[in-house]
Formats: C-alpha cells, sequence, structure tokens
C-alpha cells in the first residue's frame, strides 16, 4: 500500500528545517523508506499554481512575470505532469511532501488537490503544528517586517492569527487523516520537530539520527528588528511591484548578526491581541485537546504597554547600532592602513 503523508506547515514550526533537510538528504532517506520527491523541497507554489485558479496572483509569480492564467497557464501544465511524474516514481514505502505556506496562501482547492493526490495513494495522512497564539502572533510580527512591514504598522493593525480559516478547509476534507499538533518541544517526539514528524509516519528513531539535520534558529534579536523595520520605512522592499534597486541584497542575512535581547512583545500587548481572536483560538483549542494559554511561553513579565516597551528598546538598538557601526569603521580604517593595502 503506497503512504503519503502531506506537511502543511503551519508557519514559524520548523517547516524549513523538515523541508531543507530531507530535501538535501533525500537518498539516505530513500534508504530508510522515505521518499522524498525531488520536483521542489517546498511545493507551496507548485500546489498553488497547480490547484488554485487564483496562482497569477502569488507575488512570486508575478515577479516572474507570470501575472495572468493566461501566462500562468503553460506553467501549469507543465508542473502538473512533473508532479504525475514524480508522484508515480514512487521509490519507497512512505512518501513524504511539505508546503508550510499550503494553508496561508488564498484559495487553495483542497478538494482539488486531495483528488488529484487520490490516484496516486492509498493512505494519505494530513499533519500541521501550529504555534500558541502569544508565541505565534511574535513570529508573525517578525515575518511581516522581513516582508517589508514596519513595526509601527504592524502594533496599529497587529496580524491575524486565522488558525480555522487555515485549517479547516483540510479537517472538512480529510477528515480524520487530519492531525493537528501544538509546537512545543517539551510535547514533541525527542522535543525535536523532525523527530516528531518522523515518528508520526513510524519510522523509529534511526533515521533522524542518521540524517544530522541542524536545527535552524531563525528568531531575529530586538536590534535587527528595529534594524530592518527602519529600513523598510526608508528603503521599500518593492516599487511599483519591482525589487527596489536601491536596496541591498541579503540585508535580513546581515542583521541575524546584530545580537541582542531576543524580539518578544509585551505580554499585555499580545492578549489584547488574542481577546480579540478568542473564538479562533478556543477552536484550536478543542481540536488540539489542550488550553494554548498552558504552553504559550512567548509571555514575558513585561507588563509595561507597547509603547513604552517599543520607546526603550529603540533607545537600547540605537546604541547597539552605534557600537556596531563604530567598530565596522574602525575595522575599515585598519584594514586600509595594513601593509597589504598600501
Amino acid at each position: 500500500m503506497s503512504k503519503l503523508t502531506l506537511h502543511i506547515g503551519l508557519h514559524k514550526t520548523g517547516s524549513t528545517t523538515i523541508q531543507e533537510g530531507l530535501y538535501k538528504k533525500r537518498g539516505l532517506a530513500l534508504k530508510h523508506g522515505l521518499y522524498y520527491p525531488i520536483y521542489s523541497s517546498n511545493y507551496s507554489r507548485v500546489f498553488y499554481s497547480v490547484f488554485s485558479d487564483h496562482g497569477h496572483n502569488l507575488l512570486i509569480n508575478k515577479q516572474a512575470g507570470l501575472d495572468t492564467q493566461e501566462k500562468l497557464a503553460p506553467i501549469k501544465l507543465q508542473s502538473l505532469g512533473r508532479l504525475k511524474e514524480q508522484f508515480s516514481d514512487q521509490r519507497a514505502p512512505v512518501t513524504l511532501l511539505s508546503g508550510e505556506g499550503i494553508t496561508r496562501l488564498p484559495l487553495l482547492d483542497v478538494d482539488a488537490l486531495k483528488s488529484w493526490i487520490e490516484q496516486f495513494y492509498d493512505d494519505i495522512s494530513v499533519i500541521a503544528y501550529v504555534r500558541p497564539p502569544c508565541s505565534l502572533l511574535s513570529s508573525m510580527f517578525q515575518q511581516e517586517i522581513r516582508m517589508g512591514q514596519t513595526l509601527e504598522t504592524l502594533i496599529q493593525d497587529p496580524p491575524v492569527i486565522e488558525y480555522r480559516a487555515r485549517l479547516d478547509p483540510f479537517f472538512k476534507a480529510f477528515g480524520d487523516r487530519m492531525l493537528v499538533k501544538p509546537y512545543f518541544r517539551p510535547l514533541l517526539h525527542n522535543n525535536c520537530i523532525v523527530a516528531d514528524l518522523l515518528n508520526h509516519m513510524g519510522f523509529d528513531d534511526s533515521l533522524h539520527s542518521a540524517l544530522e539535520l541542524d536545527q535552524r534558529n531563525e528568531a531575529l534579536s530586538w536590534p535587527a528588528t528595529l534594524y530592518l523595520s527602519a529600513l523598510n520605512n526608508r528603503l521599500p522592499i518593492y516599487v511599483d511591484g519591482k525589487p527596489n534597486p536601491a536596496r541591498q541584497k541579503k540585508l535580513i542575512t546581515n542583521a541575524r548578526a546584530l545580537d541582542g535581547d531576543k524580539f518578544c512583545l509585551p505580554t499585555p500587548y499580545l492578549k489584547q491581541i488574542c481577546d480579540t481572536q478568542r473564538d479562533d483560538i478556543q477552536w484550536m483549542e478543542q481540536k488540539l485537546g489542550l488550553s494554548l494559554a498552558d504552553i504559550d511561553q512567548q509571555a514575558t513579565d513585561d507588563e509595561a504597554d507597547i509603547d513604552t516597551v517599543i520607546a526603550a528598546r529603540k533607545a537600547e538598538a540605537l546604541e547597539k547600532l552605534s557600537c556596531e557601526f563604530h567598530d565596522a569603521q574602525k575595522s575599515l580604517m585598519a584594514q586600509r592602513n595594513s601593509p597589504d593595502q598600501r
């Protein structure tokens, strides 16, 4: 019997570690009986391009000039053919597909996706991991800033959690074959998202040990977050829908080098946002069978209001960035004055 596990995220739950790790070491995984198709490490874009009528609205497709249904049509046919080839070539008892954006991008026809996949697999299960709301909100703030938003804009108009909107279509389509689990390390098998997913699929710990995957931690510090936010305000990522040529590339990579306290919004502000989304949180808790507040580690002891916290963090970040700039200038002058540069 051919088995497929479809991992659908959610965002900020270690999906990149799963995708890049298993994709790069798919040969090793295959020896253990797990097939990770070579088509892509992340199936978000291809699934939306193929199984949604609105794939041409995806930013990544727009940037590639595929901004109408007519322009995208030949790519959809080509992608569908490649998917069919990959799915037909089942090299192991278990296949894994992952796409953390599958639930976030708009208007995916889940029923169409399900019907198509059922042509190739007898046993299909779907799994999603979810962060508790305060932890998720802090991650969403950072993600939006990485994508070009400013902190000030987000504070005025916070992200929406949308547990139900992202997951309910999969519950309706797949029924009891849909599983949702909390992204909380003490509850994960071996405290690891990859180990937990492999364990869910029936693999013992030998595969996880053999993979030797690095756990990726992409959380930004307060100075890094404020630095990116200020740049987004001054130098937007996109101008008229196209990449801004005046903006330096790899800014996020550079920002990660700025150390400091981990970005974390104050508890009162996070709870205020959660209170506006209480029904959605309760729906998620019913599906999980636990209280998300009990495992939400993002809440802090900081009881100050959001404006006070931001003002204090900006002062700290300015001092940090001033020191970083001073040290960079000092290093540059030393290089210019070195014998090798004369």
